[in-house]
C-alpha cells in the first residue's frame, strides 16, 4: 500500500543529515512519523556548506541551538511542512585565514553524495505531482539569526530577529500553491524583519573595548523569488529572479568604523577584479585550492533547488517516457535576474568622544558620546542586474533624490546650522520619484505579475538605444548608471575549452565589448567652511587605514623578456579590440563657491573636534542668518569620456614589438580621455542679486596616454597628449564685483575667513557689488583659445595660438532715473574699447574692400601663437630645443573710464551696527565722488594742461645717439670661501647662473625666431566712444575728426624681432609633435648663437587741437648675443692649456663650466627728442592720474 510517509520523510530526513553532522536519523525518523520533531545543540557541517556557497569565505564555527520540524501529516495536501530554527550562528573569515583545519580541502575531495532512493518504489500519476506540491511548499522560519565575519581587528556581525520564506501565490500573498505540469513556476516570499549590522573593533586578545554603535538598526525588508522550469523534471530553473524591497535603511558610520569599512570595500574590490589570493591550505592529499567552473556551477544552487532535483530524481514525471519528438524545448540557457529597490536611505557620519567610565561592572567601560556631522539622504533607490551564462551582464541602477546637510556643530565648534527647520544643505540632486520600482516584482503592472513570462533581449544595440541616458533619469532623476558587457562565444566551442579559460579570456579571441554609463541630474554643490571642515574630518578618519593590501600588483618583465608576438596574436587583434568605455555625463549642475566665514581649522589624528569654550549663553546675542556672497560655475551639459582596451597585457606586448605596428593596434594602446562642457558660465549671488560674471561658453579637453610606457623606446612616439581648445570666454563685471570674488576665491585658497567677514561688514563693497548702475562694467572678450601638449620619454612638445583679443569698459544707464526713452541717446552711453588684438592699421577713408580684406585676414591670423619644445633631461637631447613666437599688432587705450574703473576703492561703514549706516568715503579721487553723486561719468582725475603759445615749429628737437658694446664675464668659481659661509643663503645671480649652466647645452642650440608686430597705446584726456568702432583705430580716426577733437598721447612701439643663427626655417617640419628636424638642420652638438635682436620704429607724438605734435622720432635698435665659455681651472695645468671655447663652434660644451662670457653688441639709430611746453602739461596730467590709480591699487 501506497504511504506519503515513506517518501516525504526521506526527503526531509536528508535534507536536514546534509547539513547537520551530530544528527541520529534514527531518532528523527521516528520524531517525524509523530508530526513533530525538536533537536537541540546542533552544530553545522561547515565542509558541505562551504562546498555548496563557494564563497571566498571559510566557516570558522556554526551552531542550531533549536530546530523544530512540524509536519501535518492529516492536512499535508492543503498546510506547508514548517521548519523553524531558533538561534543559528556562524562565524566567517577569509579563506586561509585560520579556517578549520582541512575544512576547505575536505570539501573539495569529500563531495557529499545525494541520498539515494532506489529502495523506494517510485509512484505513477498524481501521487508524484502532489509529492513536488508537498516538497515545493515548505516553510521555513528562522529566529535570531546571527552571522559573524571576522579578520584581523574587524568584526563584522549581522543579526536578523526574524526570517521567513514561504510559497506565494500569483498575488504575492503566503499561500500553498499548485504546480502546473506545463508551466513551472515557483514564487516564494522572504520576509527579514529587524536587521542589524555591526561593525565593531577587538584587541589583540580578541575582546571588544568599546561597542560602536550599529551601522544599520532594525532595518525590514521583503523579497520576491520567482523561479521558471522548462519542466517538472528539470534540475535547473530556466529563469530566475530576485527582487528586493526595503522601506527605510538607516547608516551609520563613527570614525573608528571608517577605516574598517574601507578595508571592506577594499575587499569587495579585491574578489571583484579576482585579485584576492587566499593562502592555500597544506593537506596530506595534496588538493589544488582551484575549482573547475563545473563544479561552481554544479554546487551553486540553493536548498529549493536541491530538493526539487531530488524529487525530480527520485520520482520521474510521466512525460519523460514519451517520445523524443514530443519532449518540451530544451533549455537555452539560465537567466539570473536580481533587483534591489529602496525608498528611503540616509547615511550619517558620527564623531566619538569620551564622556567618561562606566563603573559597577566587572570590566569597566569607556562611555561614548556620538556627534553627528554629516548625513546623506537619499530616496527612490533601485539596481537591476540580469545575467545570462557568461555571455550577458547588464547592471543598471539610481537614485531618486539626494541631498548631503550638516548636523550640529561644525568641527571647528562653529555654529553653523541657525533654524532646525530649515538647514541649508551641502548637495542636493534630483526630486523625489515613484518611479524607482516600476516593472518590479513589486508593481501590479510587471509582466510576471500579469501572468505573462519576461522576454530579455540581449541585443547589445537594443540595449544602447532603448536605454539612453535620458530614459535612465526619468525614472531617477538625480543618479543613473548603466553597465553592459557582452561576450560573443562561437557555437562550435566546446564546455572543455570554456572550462580552460576560466574567467579570464585574454587569450581566447573571443569578442568582448564592455560599456559604463553615469549621468547625473541637475544638481546644486554648495563649497563653504563647514563643508570643508566636515569633509576634512572625514578624510583624516579615512587616513586611519593602516591594513595591509590584499594583493600587490606585478611588475611588469622588462623589455627583452616579452613573449615575442605571435601571428595568432597579431590576427585576432587586427580584427578585433576588446575595449571598455565609460561615459559619465552631468545634466545642468551648479557648484556655488561661498565666501568662507569660519576660522581655519585642520584636523589632526587625535583631534577630530574643536571643543567649543563653555561661556555664558546670556550674554550672546542669537547669531542671525547671513547671506554671504557665492560665486556659482554652472553649465548646460559635461560629458566625459574614457576608453581603453580591456586586455592591455596582450595588445601592448604584441604591438610594441612590432617594427611597423598597424595603425589600428597603436592607436589601441593608448587611454583616450575625452571631455566636453558645453554652456559654461558665472555667476555672483549677493543675496537675491544675480550677476552674470562669465557668459555661456563651450570648452573641450582631450587627453591620450600610451599604456605602459616603459616599453616604447622610440622618441618620436607620443606618450602623453593633451589638447585643449574654447571658442570664447567672455568676461564682464565692475570692480566691486571682481574684488568680491577675488576675496571668495583667495579664502577659498587658504580655507580661512581671517579679514573676509569684517571687509564685508565694515566697507561698502557688497552693496557696491548690487548696484547695477553708478560704476562702469569691464568686459573681456578672447576668441579662439587653443593649447596643446606632447610629452615623449625624452622631450616636451607645446604649441598654443590665441585668436584675438578685445576688452570694454561701458557704464550702464538706469532707465529709472530718464524721464523718458527717447531721452536715452547713443552718445550718452558710455562704452570705450580699452584693448583689441590683432588690429591692422587702416585710414578712416579706405574703401570697403580694403576693410572687408583687413578684417579677413586679420580673422585667419591669430593674435599670439607659441611654439615651444625642450628635452626632459639636458643630457638627453632627441629633438632639437624650439622657440617660435609670433605676436600681432595690438591697440590699447588708456581711457579715463579705465581709470575709473581701477580707482574704485570700498568706503568704510561707521557705526555698522545701526540700522541707518553712515557712509564716510574716503577715495582721494574727486571725480569718482562726482560720479556716485551723478556726475559726469567723463570726468578724468588729469589736469588739462593750459594752451601754449609757440608754434610746434619753434621747437628745437633733442639728438641723442647711443651706441654699446658690453662684455659681461662671469666667474663664479672666484671666491668659494666667501660662498660657502653663506650656504644658507643663495642669492638670484647664482641661481640664474646655475640654470644656465646645467642646460647650457640645450639653449646654446635652440631655434629661436619670434616676431612681434608694432603695437599702439593711446593716452586720451577724454573717453573715445567705441559705439559702432570694429576696434580702437577706428574710434581714435572718429574722435580726431570731430570738430573739437580730444587731447591724447600715443605711443607707437617698435617692431621687434629675434633670430637664431641657424639659416634654414623649420617652418615645414611643425605639422606634427614632436617637431622632428633631420641631422642637416639639427645635432646635438650645434649652436644657434649668435643672436640677433631688431627693434624698430618705436616713437611718441601727442594730438592736440587736432594737430599732431612729434616727442620721440622714429628709433631702431639691433643688437647681437654672443656667448664665450671656459672649463674650469685644474690644478698644475698651465694657462695655455686652458683654451676658451667659442659657443658658435660645433664643439659639444663641457657639462661644467668655470667661465661664462656673455658679449651684447648694439647699435642703436639716434633718439630725437622734440617736446612743447604743452606736451608736457599733458605728459604731467597723464602721469598724475596713472600714478593714481597706481597708488590706489597698491593701497588695497
Amino acid at each position: 500500500m501506497f504511504k506519503l510517509e515513506s517518501y516525504i520523510t526521506p526527503i526531509l530526513l536528508s535534507y536536514v543529515n546534509r547539513y547537520i553532522s551530530n544528527l541520529k536519523p534514527e531518532d528523527s525518523q521516528v520524531s517525524l512519523w509523530g508530526g513533530d520533531a525538536t533537536f537541540h545543540n546542533l552544530e553545522l557541517n561547515l565542509q558541505v556548506i562551504e562546498q555548496e556557497l563557494q564563497l571566498p569565505f571559510s566557516f570558522v564555527s556554526g551552531s542550531i541551538r533549536e530546530l523544530q520540524i512540524h509536519v501535518p501529516w492529516t492536512k499535508l495536501t492543503s498546510e506547508p511542512i514548517t521548519i523553524t530554527i531558533n538561534t543559528i550562528e556562524c562565524i566567517l573569515n577569509l579563506k586561509g585565514k585560520k579556517s578549520t583545519p582541512n575544512a576547505s580541502a575536505q570539501a573539495k575531495t569529500n563531495k557529499p553524495k545525494k541520498p539515494a532512493g532506489k529502495e523506494v518504489e517510485a509512484p505513477q500519476g498524481y501521487v508524484q505531482l502532489l509529492i513536488n506540491k508537498i516538497v515545493s511548499n515548505i516553510r521555513i522560519h528562522c529566529n535570531n539569526v546571527i552571522l559573524k565575519y571576522v579578520e584581523e581587528d574587524i568584526v563584522l556581525s549581522m543579526n536578523v530577529k526574524h526570517l521567513k520564506f514561504q510559497s506565494a501565490n500569483k498575488k504575492w500573498e503566503p499561500a500553498y500553491t499548485d504546480l502546473s505540469p506545463t508551466e513551472v513556476i515557483l514564487r516564494k516570499i522572504i520576509t527579514v524583519n529587524d536587521l542589524t549590522l555591526c561593525l565593531d573593533k577587538r584587541n589583540a586578545s580578541g575582546k571588544i573595548e568599546v561597542y560602536q554603535e550599529p551601522m544599520l538598526y532594525r532595518c525590514s525588508m521583503t523579497m520576491h523569488l520567482l523561479k521558471h522550469y522548462h519542466s517538472t523534471s528539470a534540475k535547473r530553473a530556466s529563469t530566475t529572479r530576485l527582487d528586493i524591497y526595503c522601506n527605510n535603511m538607516e547608516f551609520s558610520t563613527t570614525e573608528q568604523q571608517v577605516p574598517m569599512f574601507l578595508r571592506l570595500l577594499m575587499l569587495l574590490y579585491a574578489l571583484q577584479q579576482k585579485k584576492l589570493k587566499p593562502e592555500k591550505q597544506t593537506d596530506t592529499q595534496g588538493t589544488s585550492a582551484s575549482t573547475s567552473a563545473a563544479d561552481e556551477s554544479e554546487f551553486q544552487e540553493s536548498w529549493t533547488d536541491w530538493a526539487w532535483s531530488y524529487v525530480s530524481a527520485v520520482l520521474p514525471a510521466p512525460w519523460e517516457e514519451e517520445d523524443n519528438s514530443q519532449q518540451l524545448e530544451s533549455p537555452k540557457g539560465h537567466t539570473l535576474h536580481l533587483c534591489f529597490y529602496v525608498d528611503n536611505a540616509s547615511v550619517t557620519f558620527k564623531v566619538s568622544e569620551t564622556s567618561g567610565i562606566e563603573r559597577g561592572t566587572l570590566y569597566p567601560q569607556k562611555k561614548m558620546r556620538y556627534n553627528p556631522m554629516l548625513v546623506l539622504k537619499l530616496q527612490g533607490l533601485y539596481m537591476e542586474t540580469v545575467i545570462h551564462g557568461m555571455k550577458w551582464f547588464s547592471a543598471m541602477g539610481g537614485i531618486g533624490q539626494a541631498i548631503l546637510l550638516p548636523v550640529g556643530l561644525c568641527s571647528c565648534a562653529e555654529t553653523e546650522i541657525i533654524e532646525e527647520k530649515h538647514p541649508i544643505n551641502y548637495l542636493q540632486i534630483g526630486s523625489p520619484t515613484s518611479f524607482h520600482m516600476k516593472d518590479s516584482l513589486f508593481d501590479a503592472n510587471a509582466e510576471e505579475n500579469k501572468g505573462r513570462k519576461r522576454k530579455y533581449n540581449k541585443s547589445w544595440d537594443y540595449h544602447m538605444t532603448v536605454f539612453t541616458e535620458a530614459i535612465l533619469l526619468e525614472r531617477t532623476p538625480a543618479f543613473a548608471f548603466d553597465y553592459l558587457y557582452q561576450l560573443e562565444v562561437p557555437s562550435d566551442t566546446s564546455s572543455d575549452i570554456l572550462s580552460d579559460f576560466g574567467s579570464d579570456y585574454e587569450f581566447s579571441n573571443f569578442v568582448e565589448k564592455s560599456s559604463t554609463r553615469v549621468c547625473f541630474g541637475p544638481l546644486r554643490l554648495r563649497l563653504c567652511s563647514g563643508l570643508f571642515h566636515r569633509m576634512a574630518t572625514l578624510r583624516v578618519a579615512a587616513a586611519y587605514y593602516d591594513y595591509p593590501p590584499y594583493y600587490t600588483d606585478q611588475l611588469d618583465p622588462p623589455l627583452r623578456d616579452l613573449r615575442p608576438p605571435s601571428e595568432d596574436d597579431l590576427n585576432a587583434l587586427t580584427q578585433f579590440i576588446p575595449s571598455r568605455n565609460v561615459r559619465i555625463t552631468f545634466f545642468a549642475p551648479i557648484i556655488e563657491i561661498e565666501l568662507m566665514d569660519h576660522p581655519y581649522f585642520q584636523p589632526v589624528k587625535g583631534c577630530l573636534l574643536k571643543r567649543k569654550k563653555k561661556v555664558s549663553m546670556t550674554n550672546i546675542p542669537p547669531k542671525s542668518k547671513v547671506n554671504l556672497p557665492k560665486l556659482t560655475i554652472e553649465c548646460q551639459f559635461l560629458d566625459m569620456t574614457m576608453n581603453y582596451p580591456m586586455y592591455v597585457n596582450r595588445l601592448v606586448h604584441t604591438t610594441c614589438q612590432l617594427k611597423d605596428a598597424p595603425k589600428k593596434l597603436f592607436d589601441g594602446c593608448f587611454t583616450r580621455k575625452i571631455v566636453k562642457v558645453v554652456g559654461l558660465c558665472s555667476r555672483l549671488l549677493i543675496g537675491q542679486k544675480h550677476t552674470t560674471i562669465l557668459t555661456p561658453s563651450s570648452l573641450s579637453y582631450c587627453c591620450n596616454a600610451i599604456l605602459q610606457p616603459q616599453y616604447w623606446w622610440n622618441p618620436n612616439i607620443p606618450h602623453n597628449e593633451i589638447t585643449f581648445e574654447s571658442e570664447s570666454v567672455t568676461l564682464n563685471a565692475t570692480n566691486a564685483k571682481m574684488m568680491v570674488i577675488a576675496t571668495i576665491i583667495s579664502k577659498l585658497i587658504v580655507l580661512d575667513s581671517d579679514g573676509a567677514t569684517k571687509m564685508i561688514n565694515t566697507t561698502t563693497m557688497l552693496l557696491d557689488a548690487c548696484k547695477d548702475y553708478g560704476f562702469p562694467y569691464m568686459e573681456l572678450y578672447v576668441e579662439g583659445i587653443r593649447y596643446k601638449k606632447v610629452v615623449t620619454n625624452a622631450t616636451t612638445s607645446i604649441d598654443m595660438s590665441l585668436g584675438c583679443v578685445k576688452a570694454f569698459i561701458f557704464e550702464k544707464i538706469d532707465s529709472k532715473t530718464t524721464k523718458s526713452k527717447k531721452s536715452i541717446a547713443s552718445e550718452d552711453i558710455q562704452q570705450v574699447l580699452f584693448l583689441s588684438g590683432p588690429e591692422t592699421k587702416s585710414a578712416g577713408a579706405a574703401a570697403s574692400k580694403t576693410k572687408l580684406k583687413n578684417k579677413k585676414n586679420a580673422e585667419e591670423i591669430p593674435l599670439l601663437t607659441v611654439t615651444f619644445q625642450y628635452p626632459l633631461s639636458p643630457h638627453n637631447q632627441k629633438h632639437a630645443p624650439i622657440l617660435l613666437f609670433n605676436l600681432q599688432e595690438i591697440r590699447i587705450c588708456v581711457d579715463p573710464l579705465l581709470c575709473k574703473w581701477l580707482l574704485y576703492h570700498p568706503s568704510e561703514i561707521a557705526n555698522a551696527g545701526k540700522s541707518d549706516l553712515q557712509i564716510t568715503n574716503k577715495s582721494k579721487s574727486a571725480a569718482y565722488q562726482a560720479s556716485v553723486s551723478g556726475g559726469s561719468a567723463v570726468d578724468t582725475p588729469r589736469r588739462i594742461g593750459t594752451q601754449s603759445v609757440h608754434s610746434s615749429s619753434d621747437w628745437e628737437p633733442i639728438h641723442v645717439v647711443a651706441a654699446a658694446s658690453i662684455v659681461t664675464p662671469t666667474n663664479p668659481t672666484a671666491g668659494n670661501e666667501e660662498q660657502a659661509a653663506h650656504t644658507s643663503h643663495v642669492d638670484l645671480q647664482e641661481k640664474i647662473y646655475n640654470v644656465l649652466r646645467k642646460w647650457f647645452d640645450v639653449w646654446k642650440g635652440v631655434f629661436l625666431q619670434g616676431d612681434v608686430s608694432q603695437s599702439t597705446i593711446y593716452f586720451p584726456l577724454v573717453s573715445l566712444s567705441a559705439v559702432g568702432s570694429q576696434g580702437i583705430q577706428e574710434a581714435v580716426e572718429s574722435a580726431v575728426n570731430k570738430e573739437h577733437p580730444p587731447e591724447m598721447m600715443v605711443i607707437t612701439l617698435p617692431f621687434a624681432n629675434v633670430r637664431s643663427a641657424h639659416r634654414q626655417s623649420i617652418k615645414k617640419y611643425l605639422r606634427a609633435l614632436p617637431v622632428s628636424v633631420p641631422n642637416t638642420v639639427w645635432t646635438e652638438k650645434s649652436s644657434s648663437l649668435p643672436w640677433t635682436i631688431s627693434v624698430s620704429d618705436l616713437s611718441c607724438y601727442t594730438v592736440q587741437h587736432g594737430n599732431k605734435l612729434t616727442f620721440l622720432k622714429p628709433v631702431s635698435l639691433s643688437a647681437t648675443i654672443g656667448l664665450t665659455t671656459k672649463p674650469p681651472k685644474v690644478e698644475n695645468q698651465s694657462v695655455a692649456d686652458t683654451s676658451s671655447k667659442s659657443a658658435t663652434n660645433n664643439e659639444k660644451a663641457a657639462v661644467d663650466i668655470g667661465y661664462l662670457g656673455i658679449c651684447v653688441h648694439i647699435d642703436m639709430s639716434p633718439i630725437v627728442v622734440s617736446t612743447s611746453e604743452v606736451q608736457v602739461y599733458l605728459f604731467a596730467s597723464i602721469l598724475y592720474g596713472l600714478m593714481e590709480v597706481n597708488d590706489e591699487a597698491y593701497c588695497w
